[in-house]
Order: structure tokens, then sequence, then C-alpha cells
């Protein structure tokens, strides 16, 4: 789409106040950013195979005598250099001449029988035919090479069926049988009986192979677990579980889905949670059990604990019984987005917003009452404007005439009334937020409409609506981050003083609060007030104090910093519950015990007896030095200062994970207890986004689905979900060693790598060579042949170079 010319602002006229011009130029600022087109990702298969490096002093302008100036580069084909012959031209090619243009890349890979589609089918793990290279293996029988396939034709049809919840006579449909004719070739299956019984196969030996994953890649586990009910009234209890690999690798799988057969109560729960444990072989490895504030999940842990304590201990036995650490209740961590959503809910019932359950329930009785839906709404003085603005949005709703009506306007063309839920406070948010854009388009509907007159906002109380939706804001945006980030209870402190900041500046007046209604402030006072409930509950889960030290930016300086009164308090619990948890965390160095204990040696022959005292003094400040360094690992993490880091780490959602991963060697006690503590989340987000597509499972025509078919389907596609994507990583990492053997090489993602010069800045440097580290082969795969290193000649970025860029000969084929 061509650039939008979008004209500039008249702010020539003379009665246009400051802020009613930085409104208007905003508008034209926001309007025209939606048709500027953006800038494209270098996507193309031919960067995968081309190596790029900067000719330096040379240069070359965007456009003829264009002021944009870059640097010139240089396109290098890894196939020529890593198979050079003398009957072929190396293909290379100026940036400056090539433009962005692939075409001429693309039809010189072609010699090298690389094409766009070889390409995709080689990413996805399957290899070019007989003679192709590494994604090659030998076929059973004859021994001849085959081609490289990631899944069977079998196991790819049951993978699509699962993935994307078909049902399963859709495979015995003429239509489906056809596409596969239409390929020229024929569908593995075509009775969905065969169909079902190969997959609930493949549940039973991935279950088995999970249970090998937990012995060999599983320290300890963590699990989030939540309760819903399904469209056909199924009430379903799903457990995810996470963990982290040796290597810092997250995983994360469902583990049950599972229908309640009696009531739910924590007790009945903890029976379902036992059972899982038992048959994954999981007891002693449980740590921790994110879930939401209900009643039930605080009983869950403990009846579970109760359970658990009869054939395990919690701590070291001196008798020698096996250890768990699951605590119960201490272990219990309250999901975070819960906890907000749960303040916001108090202030908006403080502020009588009412529900819209409560909505439905009145419309229904006014419908029965006058025998119809063309009513008059009778007025009510104490609504308050969120309530009349659901009902409303009901009222609109409940007729197709009048949904028709209020998109028959412009700006409402697209658009649906939205009412807020019950259980997502930020759906408030959303009910206000678009009542106030679109409140000329209500007033002209109400103006249509006169028997809902009553339901339109006073202008008061449009002014309030304007001052809620302004303080809602911030915590909508909370909510998001912590739902979309996931974080782990490692963060889980940061964001709980982040939120009590929040709340603080709205209850005194702060900044951007200080024109607050006074009602609002007070709404806001008692849920600060369920704030500091849940803060004085973060005594007793040293959990959390113990994942926040463990981050090497921070360690006990945030918290010295935002507790000093409990800072010593929360120190000396959190050092118990480390060596509680560690056992080797309370051991002694034995190299520094030792060191101020070694004998001093007599003096040498020809040493005076000055300077040998000066020597025997030296030593001795050293010994006492020594004696004062921390002979414990855990204090030696204590004391070392804390490492310092920019914006970008600190944004980084992956970096504690990978920072333990390259230090696991120098803190090995404290890795272990790092990867123990990464595993747990803060909240149970995840297990809502289960339900949220889980619903498309109970669809119109299989309300008859069986709560156990739902159960293996569930199970087994998380598995092969967690599959994909190792075997995706494992497949591109090969291809990297395969490809990429050389400097200077820009591949994977060429626009994220710098490359344009910046006017008045000098050329980037370009990066080091990367390490040749052996990659493992996809599962399955057979080992990856070492890379041949190309002669030096091709390596050494002089030998391709010339000094005279502009006339370098290039074949394009």
């Amino acid at each position: 789409m061509p650039d939008a010319d979008t004209p500039e602002p008249p702010l020539n006229s003379s009665h246009m106040t400051l802020a009613k011009k930085a409104e208007l130029i905003k508008k034209w600022a926001d309007n025209k950013q939606k048709h500027v087109r953006k800038k494209r990702d270098k996507n193309s298969h031919v960067y995968w195979y081309m190596q790029r490096e900067a000719i330096e002093g040379s240069f070359y302008s965007e456009y003829k005598d264009g002021p944009k100036i870059f640097q010139e580069f240089r396109w290098t084909c890894i196939e020529c250099l890593q198979n050079p012959s003398t009957l072929r031209k190396r293909f290379q090619v100026l940036e400056s001449n090539r433009r962005g243009v692939t075409s001429g890349m693309g039809d010189h890979l072609k010699i090298h029988r690389i094409t766009k589609e070889s390409h995709y089918a080689r990413i996805n793990g399957y290899g070019r035919a007989i003679g192709g290279g590494d994604y090659t293996e030998a076929d059973a029988w004859s021994g001849r090479p085959r081609q490289r396939a990631r899944l069977t034709a079998k196991e790819s049809i049951r993978r699509w069926f699962v993935k994307h919840r078909q049902p399963f006579s859709v495979v015995e449909t003429p239509a489906f049988q056809e596409m596969f004719l239409a390929h020229n070739t024929t569908c593995a299956y075509r009775s969905r009986i065969t169909l079902r019984n190969h997959i609930h196969t493949d549940f039973v030996e991935r279950r088995e192979k999970l249970k090998i994953e937990f012995e060999y890649n599983c320290s300890t586990i963590s699990f989030t677990l939540d309760i819903w009910t399904a469209p056909n009234r199924v009430p379903i209890f799903a457990i995810i579980a996470h963990w982290i690999t040796p290597e810092f690798e997250e995983r994360e799988e469902v583990i049950e889905f599972i229908e309640l057969q009696e009531s739910h109560t924590g007790e009945q729960l903890a029976k379902i949670v036992e059972s899982t444990l038992e048959e994954l072989r999981l007891k002693p490895k449980l740590l921790a059990i994110t879930g939401d504030n209900a009643g039930n999940n605080g009983t869950l842990c403990q009846s579970l604990y109760d359970s658990l304590k009869t054939k395990f201990d919690d701590k070291v036995s001196p008798i020698g019984r096996p250890r768990m650490r699951f605590h119960g209740r201490k272990s219990w961590i309250r999901c975070l987005a819960h906890i907000t959503s749960l303040i916001c809910e108090g202030v908006l019932q403080d502020l009588k917003a009412g529900t819209a359950k409560e909505a439905k329930k009145m419309l229904d009785k006014w419908d029965e009452e006058n025998k119809s839906n063309n009513y008059t709404i009778p007025g009510d003085s104490s609504r308050s404007g969120i309530a009349k603005i659901r009902l409303l949005n009901l009222w609109i709703l409940r007729s197709g005439p009048r949904e028709q009506d209020f998109k028959s306007m412009p700006r409402t063309h697209y658009r649906k009334p939205i009412y807020d839920v019950d259980t997502r406070w930020n759906s408030a948010y959303d009910m206000i937020d678009q009542f106030l854009e679109l409140e000329a388009e209500y007033t002209e509907f109400v103006d249509t409409h006169p028997q809902v007159k009553c339901l339109l906002p006073l202008s008061e109380e449009i002014v309030a609506l304007y001052q809620l939706r302004k303080v809602l804001k911030p915590f909508k945006d909370h909510t998001l981050k912590v739902s979309e980030a996931m974080p782990p209870i490692s963060q889980s402190l940061d964001i709980y003083w982040d939120l009590e900041a929040l709340l603080d500046d709205v209850v005194e007046g702060v900044g951007d609060f200080a024109d607050l209604d006074m009602s609002i402030r007070n709404a806001f006072s008692k849920g600060k007030a369920k704030h500091i409930t849940y803060m004085k509950k973060l005594d007793d889960q040293m959990m959390l104090f113990a994942a926040h030290i463990l981050d090497p930016r921070y360690k006990t300086h945030q918290l010295e910093m935002m507790i000093p009164d409990q800072y010593s308090e929360i120190m000396a619990k959190v050092k118990k519950y480390f060596k509680t948890e560690w056992p080797g965390l309370a051991r002694l160095n034995a190299t520094n015990s030792t060191m101020s204990q070694s004998r001093p040696a007599e003096r040498p022959q020809g040493v005076s007896i000055a300077q040998w005292r000066a020597i025997e003094m030296k030593k001795a400040k050293e010994a006492e030095a020594g004696a004062a360094i921390p002979i414990s690992e855990l204090e030696r993490w204590f004391a070392t200062p804390r490492i310092e880091f920019d914006e970008s780490i600190a944004k980084s959602p992956d970096f504690l994970r990978k920072w333990w991963k390259e230090h696991k060697g120098e803190w090995p006690l404290l890795a272990a207890a790092a990867r123990d503590l990464l595993s747990v989340s803060g909240s149970e987000v995840d297990v809502e986004r289960l339900f949220s597509g889980c619903r498309d499972e109970f669809g119109i025509r299989r309300q008859a689905l069986k709560a156990d078919t739902v159960r293996v389907l569930t199970l087994l596609r998380s598995a092969y979900t967690r599959e994909d994507n190792v075997d995706q990583t494992l497949i591109k990492a090969a291809m990297e060693y395969d490809i990429l053997p050389f400097a200077n090489s820009i591949i994977w993602r060429p626009d994220h790598i710098p490359g344009k010069l910046v006017d008045g800045e000098n050329p980037p440097p370009q990066p080091p060579a990367p390490a040749e580290v052996p990659t493992e082969a996809p599962t399955g795969a057979p080992a990856e042949p070492p890379t041949p290193k190309p002669p030096a000649s091709q390596t050494d970025k002089s030998a391709i170079s010339t000094p005279y860029p502009d006339t370098m000969e290039v074949s394009e084929d």
C-alpha cells in the first residue's frame, strides 16, 4: 500500500488553545502512522546461504544524488566457498548492485539444488533427495540413503488432528481424502476408528516417555492449576508442570486434564494431584503449587502435605526417611494476576459498579413483567454510571434490530457493544473505554431509542468515568504484563512493590492522579488495604525472597532498600531456608578454612632476619584477609558485588536462566537452587490460556465428546507442542553448524544486524567469528558429521575482497 498523503493539521486558527493544538497534532501523527508502510523483514531463503562482509572505505547512496549514504557490502555464496569448483565462478554481488533484490541470488542457488521449496522442507526437518547431504539416512533394508523425515505420514496426520482439534470423522470425508489424491498420493488413514486407536496408543507411549524425562531431566517440579467449567457443563481440573533441565532450558507440559466427579473441595483436589504425582513418580520432586486465591487451593496444599508426610519427611531425616520438597501452605504461590484482579474488583464494588450477572437478572425480570422487550427502562437514582453503561449494552445486544441500529453509524459499523465479564475485571475497563470513545454514537442511539434514555450517563458521571478510565489504565497494563510474561517468582517481589507504589500514588493523589475525585481515591484505599493483606502473607514464603536474592542484578540490595525495617529478620529466615532446602550450602569451603592454618616455613639461608620478618608479616596479613573471606558458597554470594547491567538486560525475560547456565560451574550449589526456583511460576495464567483454547474442543457438534477423550487429546497436544519446539531448535542449530562456519555472516535475521550508516557515524564493527561447537541432531536423526573448514584462502576476509569493488566481476546465474 503506498504511503498516504495525510494533510498537516490546520494550526493557523488563532482561537485554538495550545492544548487543542497539541491534541490535534497527536491525532494527525497517529493517523499518519497508520498509513506509513512498515519496513519488511528480510525473510527470503537466500540469506541462509549468503555471507555478507563490509567493504571498508566504500559507500553508496540510496538514490542517485540522494542524501542517505550507506555502507557497501559484498555478498558471497557460502555453498561456493564450501565446495569450490574450477569450472564455476564464485558467486559474489555488491549491495549497491542488487539493491535488496534476491532474484539473482535465488537463481544462483538453484545450481546448488537449493530452492525455496527444498529450503522450507529442510528447516522443518525433511531432507533433500538421495545424495542431498546431512538430512538423509540409510534405509533399514537396502542400506541406501533415503530422504530424512522428521515425522512419518501417519505421525503427521495424527498430529494434525490432535493439534487442530478436528473430529476423527473428518478423515472419512471424501473432501479430505481428495486433498491427498490431488497431491498424487493417498492418505495413510481412511478409518476414524483406526485413527482414534493409534492416537490413544501414541498417548500411552508419550506418557512413558514423560516419566523418563522427569526421572533424568527434572530435579524439582512446580505446578500451575485451576478449575474450569466446559461449555457442556463438565467441570475440568487442569495441571501444568514446569521444570528446568540440567542445561537450564525451560520445559512445561499439561500433565492432567480430568473431569471432576465429586465436589470441588481442597481434599478432593489433593487426591487428584497426589494420584498424578504417584503415576509420574514425582512425589519427592514437587516444590510448589501456583493457583488463584480461592480457599480450596490452600486446603489442597495442606491436605496434600499431610498425605505425603506419612511417607516422606520435608527436611533431611536423621533416620533416613525419603525427603520431599513440598511444605504445604508455605509452598502455595498466589497468582499475581489474580491479586491485581481482586484489588480492582474491590474498587469497582465500592464504586457500586454492580455485575453483569445482576444486570442480566434485572433485564430478565423486566422482560417477564412487560411480556415484551419494547418497554421503557425504569430509572434509578442509585444506579452508577458503570451500571448504566452495562445495562445499555446488554439491552442493545438482546435484540437483533437494535444491534443493527447501533452498527448503522460510521464508527460503529464493525464494532459490538462490550459488557464486562464478572471474572475479568479488565473487561469493565474495556466497556468504559468503548463508551467514552463512542460517546457521540451512544448519545445518537439513545435519542432514537427513548425507552433507554435513563441509561445515558449524566455529564458529571461522564467526568467521573474519564477519571476512572485514567486510573484503571495502569492497572490493566499491569495485569496484561503479568499475564503475557508469566514471570517466575524471582520477579514476584518487584511486581508486588510496583503495585504498592501505584496504589500509593492513586490514594495520595500524586502526579497524574492529583485531580482524582475523592470517592475514587477512597475506593482505592480499600484496594490498598487488600494489597497489604497479601503482602503480609509473604513473610512465610521464603521461596520468593530466596529466588529474588539469586538474581545477580539485585542480590540483597533491593531488599535492604525496600524493606529496611524487616531486612535483618528476612535475611535470617532466608539463610535458614537456603541451608534447609539445599544442605550443601551449609558446608564450609575447606580450601579457605585451612588457608590460615598452614605452618610457616623456616627462614631460608641467605635471607636476613629483617627481610624474613617482613615476609612473615605479609603472610600473616594475607592469612588474616583469607580468614575473613566467606567460607561457604552462600556467604560468598552475599559478599560479592552485584553485576552491572543496562536497560536491555533488565528487560530480558531469559536473562536469569541464561546467566545461571553460564555460571553454574562457578556457583554449583547455588545453581542447583536457582534451577529449582526458576521453575516456579508467579501466576497461573497459562492454565487460563489452556481453558480458552479448549472451548473449541466442545463445539456445537461435539457436546457429547467424552471427558476421557478430551483428556487424551489435551495431554497429547501439549506433548506434541513441546516436541515440535525442541525439534525446531535442534534443526535450526544443526543447519547453523552445517551452513555457517564463517566469520562476518549475516544469515538468520539480516534486518536486525547493524549494516546501515547513520549520518556522522563510523561504519559498524563486524561481529567475531562464531565458535564451532557440535550441535545435537534432532531426535532420531543420525549424528551430524563435522563440517569441513574451507581453505584459508576462502575464509580469509582479504582473500575475497578487491581494491576496487565497483569494478568487481559479478556473476548472477
